[in-house]
């Protein structure tokens, strides 16, 4: 059969969610869908409850893959694993504890279709446990725009609420390898390749904040490798634009993406040794942060008092400034 879309799905402790995920999936009102679960080495209930509900839909059997790895290595190798098993026109991708709603990806089949699009974006809900949190995606439809858009945090560059045409995954991309950020690394390369992004201006996409996840956990050792794997990443991008034709603002937008990376690191300022490696990081981009009239005001006043040696102890001190 051919597909319209594929689903790339990665699997790992995630038996709490997994079947309001699937059921979003298999109820689909888009037919021509291809769904490709990649288990993780999931250690949990998290497949068992997924054939279950498979069950429950046999018109969708005959079009669900469940790619087995032999040992866990992470979700960017699991969507890369996802995509190297998938076939159809375009990919999309939902993590298995997020759900989406039934209309999602035929509006984005269509998007594609009627606009000649090769990536498509909705706006997306943010879900937690008090509060549901309606977000808009896209401010811009040309390419640097809608690049330092993600850039500079002024929309999302999450995989999850896009649509790719297949034709982008065989351009010149180097794949994340590292779990912070990753989705903005495979996300800036594909859109740097494409030739047209269309919008669905609809929040189909329902991402779940989980305050006990592991990403969310602000221990010493979880902060610091945390910003190794941002920065990991933001080197990522910058190598790949480093020999491309980009506008100034995407290179400041750049320059920005690598100072907030940068910043995760501040979390563990109580640490001589944590403070002395973000003071010595990056060396000159405070200056350039706070010259940037695009960086929020916030991120500019931190960088001047930064370059004045007064945060964040001397700021928190007299409350001024915030580090967890």
């Amino acid at each position: 059969m051919n597909y319209k879309l594929s689903v790339i799905v990665p699997v790992y402790r995630v038996e709490k969610y997994i079947e309001r995920c699937a059921r979003s999936l298999f109820e689909q009102t888009l037919d021509a869908m291809e769904f490709v679960f990649v288990n993780d080495c999931t250690d949990d209930k998290s497949i068992d409850v997924l054939r279950c509900v498979i069950n429950e839909y046999p018109q969708r059997l005959e079009h669900i893959k469940i790619i087995n790895l032999e040992k866990n290595t992470g979700l960017p190798n699991a969507r890369k694993v996802g995509i190297e098993n998938s076939t159809g026109e375009y990919i999309a991708f939902c993590d298995s504890d997020d759900w989406v709603d039934k209309e999602a990806y035929r509006l984005m089949v269509e998007t594609a279709a009627s606009d000649d699009c090769d990536i498509v974006v909705c706006d997306y809900m943010t879900v937690s446990e008090d509060c549901t949190k309606s977000c808009q995606s896209l401010y811009h439809y040309d390419k640097p725009g809608f690049i330092s858009d993600m850039l500079y945090g002024k929309t999302s560059w999450s995989l999850c609420n896009k649509m790719f045409g297949r034709e982008l995954f065989s351009q010149d991309i180097t794949y994340p390898t590292q779990n912070m950020g990753e989705d903005g690394a495979l996300t800036l390369q594909l859109s740097y390749y494409s030739h047209k992004t269309g919008y669905v201006n609809k929040p189909l996409y329902n991402y779940l904040q989980r305050t006990t996840s592991i990403v969310n956990t602000k221990t010493e050792e979880n902060v610091h490798r945390k910003y190794e794997q941002a920065m990991a990443n933001s080197n990522l991008v910058m190598a790949f634009f480093k020999d491309k034709e980009i506008s100034p603002l995407v290179s400041r937008g750049l320059t920005y993406m690598l100072y907030r990376s940068r910043a995760l690191l501040i979390s563990n300022y109580r640490n001589p040794h944590y403070l002395k490696m973000w003071r010595e990081s990056c060396p000159g981009i405070d200056r350039k942060i706070m010259l940037d009239s695009n960086a929020p005001l916030k991120e500019r006043m931190r960088a001047m008092l930064s370059l004045l040696r007064l945060y964040p102890i001397i700021t928190n001190a007299i409350g001024l400034t915030k580090c967890n």
